[in-house]
């Protein structure tokens, strides 16, 4: 019997290659599963990892220091000592300047 130009030699034989193949697929699929599982992380997923650690450790903002500043400053009770801001921007670029230095 032939069927669109196959006959039933042709038709099973390529139905048992398909099993064949399937087959294969599955001890493939099989023996990955007993494979090393180890996983490398990149550099930065390394370092977000670290970040992720260090900030860990932070409980977070201070709601209430937040709302007691922002209560100074609506007041007008809140005050800037600009000698110390003047100081410790200077001391930020002083030390922005030795790093750079130093490379």
């Amino acid at each position: 019997m032939k069927i669109d130009g196959l006959t039933p030699s042709s038709s099973s034989q390529r139905l048992d290659n398909a099993k064949s193949r399937r087959k294969g697929a599955a001890a493939k699929a099989g023996s990955s599963e007993h494979t090393d599982s180890n996983v490398e992380l990149t550099g930065i997923a390394s370092r977000l990892q670290a970040l992720e650690a260090y900030l860990s450790g932070f409980d977070g903002i201070d709601i209430d220091k937040v709302e007691t500043m922002r209560q100074a400053i609506a007041e007008g009770r809140y005050g800037l000592d600009e000698d110390v801001i003047a100081e410790r921007l200077v001391g930020d670029i002083v030390e922005d300047l030795r790093r750079h230095a130093r490379k």
